[in-house]
């Protein structure tokens, strides 16, 4: 702890150490600030050690819970000032500010980051009231009765605590990384036991192998926006999926550092200047502002969003100055669509249309919110700056899906408020680019297909919503095809069921027209050969034989029968149905039973009615 005053004039008494305090201001004059450095330069315990390969873009590296600094002081003034200034790297960023007289009191900062630190309290006095004396404002000083630092690594102990799982080499058993310690009530045996829990999703750890906490005490939600990686640090999301569901890939915007140039202003002696912004979204890849004289850099501000003023030099139009660097933001609050509430949606569009732009009628801008450490009486809730993601240019929405369109967007300053603000706390960005557009859902994506050739066909993507498609939809794809189309495969066989249906009815006809010829035969034989057997039937010892007039001659291998039946062997003709045929006189007619009943001719006389 370092004590000293700036700079050291007659009189002036330096910090006393007095017996439960230290004090200082005791013939300070108007002109000199008292300084008290505290550093921590090994930073804070942390519950786990982050990975060296994600640095660059941490958002959050908290330390174990119960990480503090405490300060109990007292102000004896009536115009003087104490400031509490936080610095990290080139940061110097103001905490908290107190004017005037102050009762003996404590102020508790809690320390969200585990990195390297210095604290530092600036006392001085301010333009005295007429009436106070001189001699009164000599007098006034400031009292500091305790500082209080907690989990500064490597810089000794203020007691100690016992370790809930023992001690391994030196250290205190801890659980694996991502993991705490909570304890439960094991329902057997009705006793408490302590065992490593997992914090969420989208949570990082903060904790410490001493105690048993709740999953809301050791789990740190990530901002929106952000994600954790491992349960261990917060980095920035550059493909945020926000709450309704749309995905966003921003990687090609958020990788490099932009700057944006502002209007030239005139002050009333007629010097020109404009304004300088300076935009970085990687964590550890700050921008730096600077402020300068006769070239050389006096003073410089790093943030992520930082602004600086750059006058042109009258004596030498081609020089340029750099002075009053200003710090817009310091750290990610939060990246959220429009239509994230109803109220939110409301708030956007004002702010937009006061700046001059067109309000989100759609819902689907992205809105990446930064806040700057500190405040001041004109913005007592501290600056913020508003970096807006629109998609598109104006371009159609062909050429936004269009694989040749890859741009990196235009980047904006309010047209209404050339300043980037119209209220002196809120800075403004609009940032165009079809990189800003949601990724389209599979419902939003229309596909038609190209002519199947040689066992493939060309698919395309195309979408009339205000999204982008996949870059790996953006390309024809190729898939295969069958030969035959659907239509092909159905028109053949159509064809084919209606071939052989055909060939099935002719077919069919054929044979019907078959079985009426020969029922025609048959119905004529039965006209015209009345007197012929009833039966043509062979015998087992008979034989058919044709004589040489062409007859059919039936024999008998039996001698006993010597019955024989003629028929002519050609086909028989029948005659016109217009002829009356006579009826023929039938002759005897033959009964075959196949027994010794049946071996003789019956005469005409005495035929009977039988079955053959």
């Amino acid at each position: 702890m370092l004590f000293f005053f700036l700079p050291l004039e007659n009189g002036c008494l330096e910090w006393t150490l007095n017996v439960d305090h230290i004090s200082a201001g005791i013939g300070l004059h108007l002109s000199t600030a008292a300084f008290l450095h505290l550093s921590i330069p090994f930073g804070f315990v942390r519950s786990n050690e982050v990975d060296a390969g994600s640095a660059g873009e941490v958002v959050r590296n908290p330390p174990i819970p119960n990480t503090y600094l405490r300060v109990e002081f007292e102000l004896v003034c009536t115009a003087c000032e104490l400031i509490l200034r936080q610095q990290r790297d080139t940061v110097n960023t103001p905490l908290i500010q107190w004017l005037g007289k102050a009762e003996r009191q404590n102020y508790t900062f809690t320390i969200e980051d585990s990195a390297a630190v210095n604290f530092t309290w600036e006392f001085r006095k301010k333009a005295p009231n007429p009436e106070v004396s001189q001699s009164d404002l000599l007098l006034e000083h400031v009292k500091i009765y305790q500082l209080e630092v907690t989990n500064a690594k490597l810089l000794g102990t203020i007691g100690c605590r016992k370790c809930l799982k023992g001690i391994q080499d030196g250290k205190c058993i801890s659980c694996p990384p991502g993991l705490f310690y909570a304890s439960a009530i094991n329902e057997t045996t009705r006793q408490e036991v302590v065992d490593c829990t997992q914090c969420p999703e989208n949570t990082i750890l903060q904790t410490d192998a001493h105690a048993t906490r709740t999953v809301s005490e050791a789990c740190i939600p990530c901002e929106p926006g952000t994600k954790a990686v491992n349960h261990s640090v917060c980095v920035v999301d550059t493909a945020p999926v926000v709450s309704n569901g749309m995905l966003y890939n921003l990687t090609e915007l958020l990788l490099k550092n932009r700057t944006v140039y502002g209007a030239n202003l005139f002050t009333p002696t007629g010097t020109k200047y404009h304004y300088e912004y300076h935009l970085s979204f990687m964590y550890g890849h700050p921008v730096r502002c600077v402020e300068e004289y006769e070239s050389v850099v006096v003073h410089y501000t790093e943030a992520l969003i930082c602004r600086q003023t750059i006058v042109h030099v009258p004596s030498a139009p081609n020089k340029k100055q750099r002075v009053l660097p200003l710090r817009l933001g310091d750290r990610l609050e939060m990246a959220v669509q429009s239509n994230h509430s109803k109220r939110f949606w409301d708030e956007v569009n004002t702010n937009l249309t006061r700046a001059g732009w067109t309000a989100d009628s759609v819902g689907t801008d992205l809105h990446y919110i930064f806040v700057a450490s500190g405040s001041s009486e004109n913005c007592p809730s501290g600056v913020r700056t508003v970096v807006t993601f629109r998609c598109g240019l104006g371009q159609s929405l062909q050429s936004l899906n269009s694989s040749m369109f890859n741009d990196e967007g235009q980047l904006e300053l309010p047209p209404s408020c050339p300043d980037a603000t119209c209220d002196g706390c809120t800075y403004h960005f609009l940032w165009r680019s079809s990189h800003a557009c949601p990724i389209c859902s599979e419902r939003q994506i229309t596909r038609f297909s190209g002519e199947c050739h040689y066992g493939s066909r060309r698919v395309y993507s195309i979408t009339r919503e205000p999204c982008r498609i996949p870059t790996e939809l953006l390309t024809a794809q190729e898939v295969p095809c069958p030969l035959l189309t659907t239509t092909q495969i159905v028109a053949i066989f159509l064809t084919g069921f209606t071939l052989i249906t055909l060939v099935t009815i002719i077919f069919s006809c054929y044979q019907k027209n078959k079985r009426l010829e020969y029922k025609y035969m048959k119905l004529v034989q039965s006209k015209g050969g009345l007197g012929q057997p009833t039966s043509c039937a062979l015998e087992e010892n008979e034989e058919d034989n044709l004589d040489h007039f062409g007859r059919r001659a039936i024999r008998s291998n039996n001698v006993t029968n010597a019955a024989f039946e003629l028929e002519a062997s050609g086909s028989v003709k029948a005659p016109p149905l217009a002829l009356k045929m006579p009826w023929p006189i039938l002759g005897p007619i033959l009964f075959k039973k196949g027994d010794q009943q049946d071996l003789h001719p019956l005469p005409e006389n005495e035929v009977r009615g039988g079955v053959a």
